[in-house]
């Protein structure tokens, strides 16, 4: 299950009532976010996801061990 379906399933079985508050709180999480982050910077994010994803990383000790 995704980030995003676990998020829908707390939503569909959250009470109406603070419906609203969780609203105010994702839009505020997504401007600051907006804000914070360049249009350079979130493709550089995003395609270290899509890299990760794919199994295409080095770890600690092997970056470390090219460094010297």
């Amino acid at each position: 299950m995704t980030v995003k379906d676990q998020l829908i399933n707390e939503i569909n079985h959250f009470p109406e009532i603070l419906l609203d508050e969780v609203l105010d709180f994702l839009l505020f999480v997504k401007t600051r976010h907006t804000e914070e982050v360049t249009l350079e910077e979130q493709e550089t994010i995003t395609a270290s996801q899509t890299a990760y994803q794919l199994g295409e990383y080095i770890t600690l000790d092997e970056y470390e061990t090219s460094q010297s």
